[in-house]
């Protein structure tokens, strides 16, 4: 009898002969068709499919946000509509942004930092994306607070505060392994900048200098953020290297009979109780 693997695998290889004939992207097509309607379900699964029952819900907006070195993330470019309408030899072919919108924030929001902004506001869609020029000398637009909304610099638009903060998802680094990646990431995360180019290097460009001189700011806003790292980090060293963690339900148990033992030295009446 074959494994599920082997059936698996043959019907992949029947499928790519079979779409040898056409471009990439429908041979992609026909491979995933072969992977979701082929594989075998569990029982769970089965009945959550069957229900249309959601796997994951929650009341609290989950992102993801970039951080790293520039060259290392990843952006989209703009639609072809975008592309066909920028002047000849523009540059700007990419997709705006959270970190845009960030360095494009207002006046008034310029002591926060990157993972409060995100956390805190949202794309406000449907409104006009102020391309007209403005009064204001030094190009900043005024911030609006009557109903939570911002107005970006630069014609990005608008933004809308969250009635609930959102839980931030980002790359972690660890700072003995990389450390001015490390460096780079606290200071573009948790440190208030304008421009990432220049605001986050202090000298010969390093982020070490510019890690140290702003580090109590950055570790008041990482509190909001982060809870418990250092128990955490200590837990995870302990799996690398092996230790086996204390199981929580022996431990519990353990408690119980400790506790029990001492019911029935203090009442020797509910002690005779439960022996019969």
């Amino acid at each position: 009898m074959q494994s599920r693997k082997t059936i698996m695998s043959w019907l992949l290889r029947i499928a790519s002969r079979e779409a040898q004939e056409v471009d990439m992207r429908t041979r992609l097509n026909k491979l995933g068709n072969v992977l979701l309607t082929h594989r075998e379900l569990t029982s769970h699964e089965a009945v959550y499919h069957s229900l249309s029952t959601a796997l994951r819900q929650s009341n609290r907006t989950v992102i993801f946000i970039p951080s790293g070195f520039s060259e290392n993330r990843t952006r989209l470019l703009k639609t072809k509509d975008q592309l066909k309408k920028l002047e000849d030899g523009s540059t700007s072919v990419l997709m705006t942004n959270l970190l845009d919108r960030y360095a494009a924030r207002p006046e008034e929001c310029k002591d926060m930092c990157y993972a409060e902004f995100a956390a805190s506001f949202s794309v406000k869609y449907g409104e006009s994306q102020h391309e007209e020029e403005t009064d204001n000398a030094d190009g900043d637009d005024v911030e609006d607070l009557s109903d939570g909304t911002i107005i970006l610099r630069d014609n990005l638009g608008a933004m809308r505060r969250r009635k609930q903060n959102a839980i931030l998802r980002y790359h972690q680094t660890n700072e003995d392994k990389n450390p001015e990646e490390f460096y780079y990431c606290s200071l573009l995360l948790f440190f208030h900048w304008m421009d990432e180019a220049a605001d986050l290097v202090l000298s010969e460009g390093l982020y070490h200098g510019k890690y140290k001189e702003a580090e109590a700011i950055i570790k008041l806003n990482k509190s909001k953020f982060e809870k418990n790292t250092e128990e955490m980090d200590a837990t995870f060293s302990d799996l690398e290297e092996g230790v086996n963690p204390v199981d929580g339900w022996h431990r519990l148990e353990e408690e119980k009979r400790e506790e029990e033992r001492m019911i029935h030295h203090l009442d020797p009446l509910l002690s005779s109780r439960g022996s019969r």
